[in-house]
């Protein structure tokens, strides 16, 4: 399911994505685009929208992950 979609169906709602409820939305557009169920908790939804969260987990060579950025940097000084 694309994003987009997502979206419009809070904008459909009247709602965001971070808006208490917003994670059974989830899971009703989900059922709706697919006709499969998604088993997700509200605290793993929540996690999953947390920004800090999703760039933490970002460590991919050139992500955005703190701890990537810091060996990015160092390794271009090093180059310098």
């Amino acid at each position: 399911m694309e994003a987009t979609a997502f979206v419009a169906c809070f904008s459909k709602r009247v709602m965001k994505p971070v808006d208490i409820g917003a994670g059974d939305v989830l899971k009703e557009v989900v059922v709706e685009k697919t006709g499969k169920k998604l088993n997700i908790s509200e605290k793993a939804y929540r996690r999953m929208i947390d920004p800090e969260v999703f760039i933490s987990v970002r460590i991919l060579l050139g992500g955005p992950a703190p701890d990537e950025v810091k060996m990015q940097l160092e390794d271009a000084k090093a180059r310098l």
